[in-house]
């Protein structure tokens, strides 16, 4: 889990990357859509990189979904195409690209451990999601502690493990004292 969640931090600092390199080239893309990341950005910058230039067949590229106009879209993408910022996009993509891979794998190895704990819980549900998962393993849902989803969960069983028996009470568990220091 604490993989993940280095993998999550690369890949927004890979999106951040993207960002500036796209700014500073003028490449006004997060001005018409939304996010970067998403099915019409990738293959915008996918294009970018690859060497096309024209603003008009990379406004092409947008999906439907895109509420911008075709003609404002290619407004923003009038780029000065410096090589060094073309690497760096291209860098930043292949990071952000890789670390979503490596989040996919970290999410199959969870479920697969998840899968091998023996059943604390009755009759739930028999789909593979990590939810019911969770419920499984723990005998309880965790989600539905108001502020807990299922990635909160998977990171406190993780790091505490099963056994809530190691702690007398709630307060011991979250380390609350009443006791204070002067």
């Amino acid at each position: 889990m604490r993989l993940r969640d280095n993998l999550v931090a690369a890949s927004t600092q890979a999106v951040h990357h993207m960002q500036k390199a796209l700014f500073e080239m003028n490449v006004q893309l997060s001005n018409v859509i939304s996010d970067i990341v998403g099915e019409t950005g990738l293959r915008i910058i996918e294009a970018i990189i690859t060497g096309q230039r024209d603003p008009m067949q990379l406004a092409a590229l947008c999906s439907t979904r895109i509420k911008a106009s075709r003609e404002t879209v290619a407004k923003s993408l009038h780029g000065n195409w410096d090589e060094a910022l073309l690497f760096a996009l291209k860098a930043a993509l292949e990071t952000y690209r890789f670390s979503q891979t490596k989040i996919q794998e970290c999410d199959c190895c969870v479920q697969q451990h998840l899968a091998q704990f023996e059943s604390r819980a009755e009759a739930i549900n028999s789909s593979q999601d990590s939810k019911a998962q969770l419920h499984r393993v723990c005998g309880v849902d965790l989600t539905k502690i108001p502020g807990i989803k299922e990635q909160s969960a998977q990171i406190i069983i993780s790091e505490v493990g099963l056994d809530m028996t190691k702690w007398k009470t709630e307060k011991q568990f979250s380390g609350y004292s009443t006791n204070t220091v002067n």
